[in-house]
């Protein structure tokens, strides 16, 4: 996003709706970067998934937290 990343617009989001899981989408190809989990955890996001999706695995967060 050329005007701000996507730490930033989960903050602003969750501004507005604290209750709304959000899950990310990320180019980085290792799923278990601790970089990129620590900066997700930081803003608020509660899971991501590396580029290519695995649907499976992105419903299956979904479910996750919608019961939550």
């Amino acid at each position: 996003m050329p005007e701000m990343d996507g730490y930033y617009a989960t903050r602003k989001i969750l501004e507005i709706r604290p209750d709304l899981p959000i899950i990310a989408v990320t180019a980085v190809t290792e799923q278990a970067d601790p970089d990129i989990i620590e900066h997700c955890r930081e803003a608020g996001i509660k899971d991501y998934l590396s580029k290519p999706i695995d649907v499976d695995k992105f419903l299956e967060y979904i479910r996750e937290h919608l019961q939550a």
